[in-house]
């Protein structure tokens, strides 16, 4: 019983300590682009990054109003 709730306990910190990832932006000479936590930049789609929508041209750079 001990070993079950031992298992149990480990178990669960386990699954509560996950890191959430979060993407940043990077700067460059050709403006601000957005590294996703998997290394990729986005990339011709729309975005909402800190409950603001941007969209990410074909060249990867954040394209703003």
């Amino acid at each position: 019983m001990k070993k079950r709730i031992w298992l149990l306990t480990l178990g669960l910190v386990i699954m509560m300590s996950t890191c959430a990832f979060a993407g940043e932006w990077v700067e460059d000479i050709c403006g601000m682009m957005y590294l996703e936590d998997d290394g990729t930049f986005t990339a011709a789609t729309w975005k909402e990054i800190d409950g603001k929508w941007y969209f990410f041209g074909g060249d990867w750079g954040a394209m703003t109003n």
